[in-house]
């Protein structure tokens, strides 16, 4: 008698588990549902059933990747595969899966977006930026750890001048991938719009140790140091920067209009003369190389280079009337370059 018993015991238990082991009613409804491609009835089963089998990850699983991706409600896709994920690993590797494929969809997305904004491809500006937007926002919804989900979507704050949430992103995707140079530049140049100068040394120097050839991150700092009002440092950064790419007429130009302000003429006019050398039509080079040619009173080498500025911008008054004294020093108020450029002079007034 003993032994029948325990055998009765073992039978009920048997089917206890068996029981245990089956789909709820409400999850075996989900599925027909989903068969039938009755999604609205599938999500109130699967929400049922989400209730009533705690410990199963399924239902969370199902409602992310049958129901929320299917329409493109990512919030919502998102938050279930972290609630399946929380419930069990059952379904670990189709939802590593499933978030990938949801990113890169919501990336390429936006990306598409962003490109067409800013070739001015967009029939409604406002609501393609919206929708950008919000691409990138599922990505960071859909895959915190991304650092090319925050980078991107502070560019397209900053297509649309929106200076503050540039910079929100921009030290998120820096705090997520703290090596990564053009995340790095790009904070520093966001601080340095905002002349928060000393931020943004922390960000380009940091980039330049990373890569120390990273030429963006080395103009920057010199261009830093230069609005900072530190001259002499701003001078070897420009130095250094020169180095590193010795036809950027952006150094040139900028070292020469620190040393102009710094009064060392001949200077000056050496890195304007190059500035020349590389864009023949650069006519502020070829205006602050006559400038600084007139301080040092070398008035012929001025008249040489101002008259090609004139050339190229015969409407400046502020070319006309440097121009006007360089006549004046070489061949006096009775000459006839000094009368005609003094008409013209007038004229412009």
């Amino acid at each position: 008698m003993k032994r029948s018993r325990n055998l009765l015991v073992w039978v009920v238990g048997l089917t206890l588990l068996t029981i245990l082991g089956c789909d709820s009613t409400d999850m075996t409804s989900a599925k027909v549902y989903l068969q039938q491609k009755n999604y609205d009835k599938a999500e109130e089963m699967l929400l049922a059933a989400m209730d009533k089998e705690l410990t199963n990850p399924e239902p969370a699983f199902l409602l992310a990747t049958e129901i929320y991706s299917r329409n493109k409600t990512w919030d919502k896709a998102a938050d279930y595969l972290d609630k399946s994920e929380a419930i069990g690993p059952a379904f670990a590797a189709k939802i590593k899966q499933a978030r990938e494929k949801y990113w890169v969809d919501n990336f390429n997305f936006g990306a598409q977006g962003y490109n067409a904004l800013i070739k001015g491809e967009a029939k409604d500006e406002e609501k393609l930026f919206t929708s950008t937007v919000q691409a990138f926002e599922n990505c960071i919804q859909l895959d915190s750890s991304k650092p090319e989900s925050y980078s991107t979507l502070s560019q397209v704050y900053l297509y649309k001048e929106d200076f503050a949430k540039a910079k929100e992103y921009m030290i998120l995707s820096v705090e997520k991938n703290p090596s990564d140079i053009t995340s790095l530049t790009n904070l520093g140049n966001l601080y340095f719009r905002d002349s928060e100068y000393d931020e943004a040394l922390v960000y380009l120097k940091k980039a330049v140790e990373i890569d120390p050839s990273n030429l963006n991150a080395i103009k920057q700092i010199a261009f830093v140091y230069d609005a900072k009002g530190e001259k002499d440092t701003a001078a070897e950064a420009y130095l250094n920067a020169i180095e590193a790419d010795p036809e950027s007429t952006d150094l040139h130009y900028n070292l020469g209009v620190l040393y102009f302000q710094q009064e060392k003429w001949q200077d000056a006019a050496d890195e304007f003369i190059i500035v020349t050398s590389l864009a023949p039509t650069e006519s502020d080079g070829l205006f602050n190389a006559g400038l600084a040619f007139g301080r040092m009173k070398k008035f012929d080498v001025a008249e040489k280079y101002l008259e090609m500025a004139y050339e190229l911008t015969p409407e400046s008054l502020d070319v006309v009337h440097e121009l006007k004294m360089a006549y004046y020093h070489n061949h006096g108020t009775k000459s006839k370059k000094f009368k005609d450029i003094e008409k013209i002079e007038k004229s412009l007034k």
